[in-house]
């Protein structure tokens, strides 16, 4: 037999499960953007190594 959530069903629960379910959404937001930073500085700082690379060896 289902259980069914009613008007009387404890509303802490939703909010505890709101919450955590919010920061987990915030982690996956925040870890995304700091890897695309860290990939994009990755990138320029080879272009930038491969610059100073080829002035030397000019």
């Amino acid at each position: 037999m289902m259980t069914q959530f009613t008007d009387d069903s404890d509303p802490t629960a939703l909010i505890v499960i709101s919450g955590v379910l919010m920061i987990v959404g915030l982690f996956r937001v925040f870890y995304s953007i700091f890897s695309s930073v860290r990939y994009i500085s990755g990138q320029v700082l080879k272009s930038a190594e491969s610059m100073i690379l080829d002035i030397q060896a000019a």
